[in-house]
């Protein structure tokens, strides 16, 4: 049987996502100034990579001072924002954006006459994983600190190239078996893990992008809300489930004739 062979592109817009633990008195510092102004001050001062930063210890008991986002286990270094990852990093495309598929032929060479577009709105979700966190900080009384994270978050919106992967089929492509792995967050939906039956594909990460704005935020992360990647993966238990439910959803469109 002779194969069907594929180059699939990540393109259009999306960008490069961070969740890292902060400090609480960031947290508590940046907040309020977020909510006036839509994140401008905390996105200047994450990219000042001229900042001369504020040793004093005394700095975290002024509830005026403007505090570095460091923890015991992640010293700041101004602007190096993407450093903050400790929770989640993706760089992807957006879940609404597209794929571009382009045939191989015979000697490997991309066919751009017949390659198209798969509109990711329209694309079957083999998995939905929420990653978001709270503006306000916790009524301590009622919630456990221990439950929770004071949080940063950073996306940098881009536009172009993220990722490829080659793909070998036994049979010419069919968009009704493609899928795809969204995590959804407090400042973006990204396409983070792309699916062929129900196999993962295998991505390339080589970003081509032209950067688009940036976006920041702060606040208080419940980490058992918290849906990690790793269980959505590999040889995880819930990972498996996954693959059990795509069957059902493949068996369901072969019984509605759209396989």
């Amino acid at each position: 049987m002779s194969k069907h062979n594929y180059r699939l592109y990540g393109a259009g817009y999306g960008g490069e996502l961070v969740i890292g633990e902060t400090n609480e008195h960031f947290v508590r510092y940046w907040a309020s100034r977020v909510e006036d102004d839509h994140g401008e001050g905390l996105i200047e001062y994450l990219t000042d990579w001229d900042m001369e930063i504020n040793d004093d210890p005394d700095q975290l008991e002024d509830p005026d001072s403007s505090p570095t986002p460091g923890t015991p286990d992640q010293e700041f270094e101004p602007g190096a924002w993407h450093d903050f990852d400790d929770i989640e990093h993706c760089n992807t495309t957006f879940a609404d954006s597209w794929v571009r598929v382009v045939p191989l032929d015979e000697n490997g060479e991309e066919d751009d006459e017949n390659e198209f577009n798969i509109e990711l709105g329209n694309t079957h979700y083999f998995y939905s994983r929420e990653a978001y966190f709270r503006n306000e900080e916790p009524d301590w009384t009622e919630e456990k600190r221990g439950d929770y994270k004071p949080v940063l978050s950073f996306f940098s919106s881009e536009k172009g190239g993220f990722w490829s992967a080659d793909l070998e089929l036994d049979e010419p492509f069919n968009e009704k078996l493609f899928s795809m792995g969204v995590i959804e967050s407090t400042l973006c939906e990204l396409a983070e893990a792309f699916y062929y039956n129900g196999e993962e594909i295998d991505q390339e990460f080589e970003c081509d992008t032209s950067g688009k704005g940036y976006y920041a935020n702060v606040g208080w992360m419940n980490m058992r809300w918290h849906d990690s990647e790793d269980k959505y993966h590999g040889d995880a238990e819930f990972a498996k489930d996954l693959l059990d439910d795509w069957k059902e959803h493949k068996e369901y469109m072969q019984e509605e004739g759209e396989l």
